[in-house]
């Protein structure tokens, strides 16, 4: 290999194991003894790129030869560390990633090997963070992540890839139906639901921590990107058992509507990347929030009275991981992404518009399906803009419904928003229909 070259290599290998190292430094607890710090990971990583050099001019099996040497000095550091009465085995595992990175540098995989050094180091450095995540959700909560997680890493994948018109039931051709740019596509409809998870996932997370300590108004806030008919009902019977957070409670639906607004206003971007369908639904979008919002500013300028303390009330949202919802979102998805191509087939615009009406189940299940099947092509994003506003504004009724069936005197309180609202959803269908 050219001189040149390697020194580069032997360089940048040298910069990903003290960028390692640093990390390990820094997290050292004190009086601990240091065994791998700045000096050792960079040698790591320049060992592993050594190796890696000499197997291009001398034979692949170097590489065996280099990762048996690789295993060996991480068993025997956790070996030492072990005798050292030291916990853990991430400085080990971060050493044998470091001599990885520098193998992987080393075979002219530049950027693999920084991406994984530095996606290394974020990890560590970010281990307080992970630990107080994780040490804030509960058993279901966790098993529900690690489903979350088999559909990003395990189905996501596998429906990128794979060939559905290798499927044939009954003589009939499943590829035709399901697949990429299809009446169906999968891979689209799990990237949607990944998509909403993770919204939901941080703001689940921020309510679990900051929400309940912050008031009322915050937990619905947060809860309406996660789940807003869940916030809604929950915030109703908070209100029905305390009379004095009424406002609070109030506050805290129209809050939970507004980020349920957001949330839907974001899927229109993300399931439609051509952005017609955003574009027709921006300005009504951002006039329900407007009206949202200014009544929220009303309820807080006008003075309450005496009035209970709201952080020992809970909010209660199911978590965004959970396979059932996603399940329920899927199926929703599915009927009507079926339903909308063949109501567009025998012209029958009404039919798509009907599927509004969805959103007294999922509002985002609708809106994600129109403006993703406006993308490919199948309906105009005129239709599915309208579609999309029109299912936001069931959804909006769905709170003041849903509500009612808790607490008729919330109910009264919260119906002139409500009605406000919808009459900027309602004048936002005629501008889309007639204007823009």
């Amino acid at each position: 290999m050219d001189t040149y070259l390697a020194i580069e290599y032997l360089l940048i290998s040298l910069g990903i194991g003290a960028l390692i190292g640093l990390e390990r430094e820094f997290h050292r607890e004190e009086k601990e003894i240091l065994l791998v710090g700045m000096r050792t990971m960079p040698l790591v990583t320049m060992a592993g790129t050594i190796i890696s050099l000499l197997a291009t001019d001398y034979g692949n099996y170097l590489i065996g030869v280099g990762l048996v040497i690789g295993t060996t000095f991480t068993v025997l550091l956790a070996i030492i560390r072990h005798r050292l009465e030291m916990s853990g085995f991430t400085t080990p595992f971060a050493m044998f990633l470091a001599y990885i990175c520098g193998m992987l540098i080393g075979l002219g995989y530049i950027m693999t090997g920084l991406f994984v050094g530095v996606l290394t180091t974020i990890l560590l450095f970010t281990k307080e963070r992970l630990h107080h995540i994780a040490a804030s959700l509960t058993e279901e909560e966790m098993n529900s992540a690690l489903q979350f997680l088999t559909i990003l890493l395990i189905l996501l994948p596998i429906a990128a890839t794979y060939n559905f018109s290798n499927l044939i039931i009954n003589n009939i051709n499943i590829g035709e139906i399901i697949g990429r740019g299809k009446i169906l596509d999968v891979y689209w409809l799990l990237l949607i639901i990944v998509f909403i998870s993770t919204i939901s996932f941080v703001s689940f997370i921020a309510m679990r921590k900051i929400g309940t300590g912050k008031g009322l108004e915050i937990s619905g806030l947060l809860g309406g990107l996660v789940n807003s008919e869940a916030a809604a009902i929950s915030l109703a019977n908070i209100g029905r058992k305390a009379a004095g957070l009424e406002r609070e409670v109030i506050t805290g639906i129209m809050l939970a509507n507004a980020t349920m607004l957001v949330r839907n206003f974001l899927l229109c971007l993300f399931s439609d990347p051509s952005f017609k369908v955003a574009y027709l639904t921006a300005v009504p979008f951002g006039m329900m929030i407007i009206i949202n919002l200014v009544f929220v500013i009303a309820r807080h300028v006008k003075k309450p009275g005496k009035k209970e303390d709201s952080s020992e009330h809970i909010v209660v949202v199911e978590s965004p991981f959970a396979v059932g919802p996603a399940v329920k979102f899927g199926m929703i998805f599915a009927l009507i992404s079926v339903f909308v191509y063949f109501a567009q087939g025998y012209g029958q615009d009404l039919g798509i518009y009907i599927t509004a009406v969805g959103g007294f189940v999922s509002s985002a299940a609708v809106v994600a399906s129109v403006s993703a099947t406006a993308s490919s092509g199948i309906i105009s994003a005129y239709i599915a803009a309208i579609t999309a506003m029109l299912a936001t504004c069931v959804s909006t009724l769905n709170k003041f419904v849903l509500v009612r069936t808790v607490d008729k005197k919330l109910a009264r309180n919260l119906l002139i928003p409500v009605l406000a609202t919808l009459s900027v959803g309602i004048f936002g269908v005629i501008l889309i229909a007639w204007v823009i």
